[in-house]
């Protein structure tokens, strides 16, 4: 075996071939351990590049991706800009850069990356990680084009439904509330399963809001909280929590009283000591009073 033979001239086939086993048995962690063995002892070995795309691939698509950037760094040093080995290196960097949080570099590798690697394997990844990163920076006005491009380029793509999302959220951050809503329109078609469609129905919302059209605005909020109180995590809650308080908003604007009271209770039950408490029982006040709570409410006020 590998460990058997450290002298034998057939050590570097056998250090690959173990490798590529561990990988096809689903032994990262053995296969990861096989490669750095290669690339410690047979750096300049006809086969060094083979193990180290096997590397890099098994360690980023592992999720491990601070080791995923050490390792492309550390690959990718002594190539020149135009090779072609910098097409993975260069990507693994800014694609782990992007699911690290580090958006600004995550958007420089990402540019470079489609710009000098146009026909990558990468290329669709590549191009909605740099697209989204700009969304994440609020460059709303140089993210859209990539988008729209992204979109038109690979309408069935994995990350179809998020670019949408993207998409729509840049309309909106940039008062293009009628654009904004024909692609939420087109996203809730096309991905009705997306995670996050309760936030894409919440800003459906909001832009009815801001055109005025307040049934069609509750209408959304609605359907946004019912899926948002179906999914689960934090940042669902918060959705939720939020919606609430638009809906108190077009309640009022729409003469309904006892909907502010209905959203007010429900909000205080399960939102309490968040960031719209004061703009919910504000919202809520003149309701209340005439329902002879007015008392509660200004106490909740002055928590």
């Amino acid at each position: 075996g590998v460990t058997a033979a450290p002298k034998s001239t057939h050590r570097p086939m056998m250090l690959f071939g173990a490798m590529r086993t561990a990988l096809a048995t689903g032994q990262q962690d053995l296969s990861k351990a096989l490669g750095e063995q290669f690339r410690k002892e047979f750096p300049q070995h006809e086969y060094a590049g083979n193990v180290n795309t096997l590397l890099l691939e098994n360690v980023f698509f592992a999720k491990q991706y601070e080791q995923a950037v050490e390792l492309a760094e550390s690959i990718r040093k002594p190539l020149p800009p135009e090779s072609k080995d910098r097409d993975l290196t260069d990507f693994v960097i800014g694609a782990s850069f992007f699911n690290l949080g580090r958006t600004e570099e995550a958007q420089k590798e990402l540019a470079s990356h489609a710009q000098r690697f146009p026909q990558s394997k990468f290329k669709e990844a590549s191009r909605y990680f740099e697209a989204s990163s700009l969304v994440r920076m609020k460059k709303w006005q140089e993210a859209g084009p990539k988008l729209d491009s992204f979109n038109k380029d690979f309408p069935e793509s994995e990350y179809i439904g998020f670019a949408l999302l993207d998409r729509a959220t840049s309309h909106f951050q940039l008062a293009e509330y009628a654009k904004c809503l024909e692609v939420v329109e087109d996203l809730e078609k096309r991905r009705p399963n997306l995670p996050d469609l309760d936030r894409a129905l919440a800003m459906r919302g909001d832009s009815h809001l801001m055109l005025n059209a307040n049934e069609k605005a509750e209408t959304a909020y609605l359907k946004a909280r019912e899926l948002g109180e179906a999914a689960e995590g934090e940042s669902h809650k918060a959705i939720v929590g939020r919606v609430l308080v638009q809906l108190i908003r077009v309640a009022n604007a729409l003469n309904k009283p006892q909907d502010v009271i209905k959203n007010y209770d429900e909000y205080m039950a399960r939102y309490n000591g968040g960031f719209y408490d004061a703009e919910v029982i504000v919202g809520s006040l003149e309701p209340l009073k005439e329902a002879k709570r007015g008392k509660e409410a200004l106490d909740a006020l002055e928590k």
